[in-house]
């Protein structure tokens, strides 16, 4: 069994996140100071989107919140294949799961086309957030006290289309402006 506090991933996410920027830098041999807010604020969404995606909200008792992957738990894997279960499954707190999940995706749709040359299209952006969820609900396999869920697939995927058209009506209408 492996149990991976919170605090510590969060240390360990930080020190690779500056060693990262610390080597863009001496290969640059620049800093865009705009850039590196954009990245800092990617990575702090990051941090809260693991926080909410791969540790339990409560703490087991006492102890620090820790997602934990043990193989004698994982089978079988906790897992929702039937699409809009959520629709007929109301159960308390369902609106905030719902909406959540999209709200939550909003700033991938907006974070990789800002980041990234190569998702420079809607499309692109969908796609790559879709990818983002199916990778995110592939890790929540290991963890046994979170789920896989289609759902999450889906309302995910909404929210990182929802977020790319705002990046993308929003750079049209910033670059129509500009023309003017």
């Amino acid at each position: 069994m492996i149990e991976i506090a919170y605090w510590a991933f969060a240390l360990i996410a930080t020190a690779v996140y500056a060693v990262v920027r610390f080597l863009i830098y001496l290969k640059k041999r620049k800093i865009e100071v705009g850039h590196e807010l954009i990245c800092f604020g990617f990575f702090a969404y990051i941090l809260l989107l693991a926080r909410v995606v791969c540790f339990p909200w409560h703490s087991l008792d006492g102890r620090a919140v820790r997602a934990v992957i043990d193989p004698d738990l994982m089978f079988p894997p906790n897992i929702n294949l039937k699409p809009f279960t959520f629709v007929n499954d109301f159960y308390p707190g369902w609106f905030i799961n719902v909406f959540g999940n999209i709200i939550l995706f909003i700033p991938v749709g907006i974070f990789f086309p800002w980041l990234t040359k190569r998702i420079n299209s809607f499309a692109k952006t969908v796609l790559a957030g879709f990818g983002f969820t199916m990778i995110i609900e592939t890790l929540q396999l290991f963890l046994y006290d979170r789920c896989s869920d289609v759902d999450d697939l889906i309302l995910n995927t909404l929210g990182a289309t929802i977020g790319a058209g705002i990046y993308f009506l929003g750079r049209k209408a910033f670059s129509q402006r500009k023309q003017k």
